[in-house]
Order: C-alpha cells, then structure tokens, then sequence
C-alpha cells in the first residue's frame, strides 16, 4: 500500500503591505503631499473588507457536548458524538466515527481503519507539556478539526485524508520536534 496524505489548506487573505501599514498603494504618489492630502479630504485609502468568518473548525455544536472520562471504543461501525472527553479517546475497532467531541487525543490501534473523526478538537489538556500526538496512526478521515498543544498534529503512516482543519500552538519537547502533520516513512 502506497502512503498517501492529503493535506486542504483554504480560507486564506492575503493583505497588501501597503495596505496593513497604511502606506499609499502602488500607482499612488508615494509624497508626504499627497499623504497630507488624503487627511485633508483627499482621496481615502481603500477600505477594508470585512474579517473573514472563521471556517467552521472544532466541535459544530458545543452546547450539546457532555462531559466523560478517557473513552475506549471497541464497538465496529460505532458512532460516537457529542462527547466532552477528559483524556484520550482510544480506537480499537474499525468503521468508527467520532464527531462533534473534545479530547485531549485519538490513538487509534495498529491495523484498525475507517476512522473518520469530524468536527472535533484535540487539545493536549491545553498543557504546553504535553507528550503525545494529537491523532494517530493510519487509515483515517480528519475533517474540520481543531488541533493544538500536542507535540504531532498528525501521524499519518498511510491512507490518511486531512480535510479543512488547523494545527496550531504544538507543543516541543525537550529533544526538540513538533510539527502538523507528520507522514511516517515507509518500513
């Protein structure tokens, strides 16, 4: 099997230099006069467009998760969602789905696949010394997650699909290393 990660990037505003410093745009007279004229009345800086809404990362309904301790799922095909976890969620069978959760993060078990992990947040205790990964190993679908304080982001040994997420604030360890996410070469 060949690896295979994906990773979407979207929702991205560039914003000129000029425009974040208030300097004149290119084509405008780069003068101290023609600055002083646009504070007279003069011509006006171009306006800003409205912040962007922020893509719809982390659990899609927080009001409607409830509070758990660490969560083993050992069912096949279970559905698991609205779940405020303390700790990690553990993943030891195939064809689970986790969706609208808080975890601090999701080790699923060698040789189980079809994990698609949904609108959630991982969030390493919010500890910046915390030691593990936010989501491992392979064979999953990670859509719209929000994932911060872990050392990893992801582990992706193979067959991982990453989808309209945000890795961010990872944690170093002492030995140095932390990165988003993070293919394992092949053996």
């Amino acid at each position: 099997m060949v690896p295979f990660l994906a990773i979407v990037l979207f929702g991205c505003q560039q914003i000129p230099l000029a425009e974040r410093q208030g300097a004149p745009a290119a084509g405008d007279e780069a003068t101290a006069e023609a600055v002083a004229r646009r504070g007279r009345g003069g011509a006006k800086p171009p306006e800003r467009s409205p912040a962007p809404t922020p893509p719809p990362w982390g659990p899609s309904d927080p009001s409607r998760l409830r509070p758990t301790g660490p969560l083993t799922v050992t069912t096949p095909g279970a559905v698991v969602e609205n779940v405020d976890v303390a700790g990690p969620i553990h993943v030891r069978a195939s064809n689970v789905t986790i969706r609208n959760f808080r975890a601090s993060n999701v080790a699923q078990e060698s040789g189980i696949t079809g994990l698609v992990l949904e609108s959630g947040e991982i969030h390493g205790n919010d500890d910046p010394a915390f030691a593990l990964d936010g989501v491992t190993w392979a064979n999953y679908t990670a859509r719209r997650l929000d994932v911060h304080h872990v050392v990893d982001g992801f582990k992706a040994h193979g067959n991982v699909l990453i989808e309209q997420s945000w890795v961010h604030d990872l944690n170093v360890l002492p030995a140095g290393g932390a990165g988003g996410p993070r293919p394992t070469p092949s053996r």
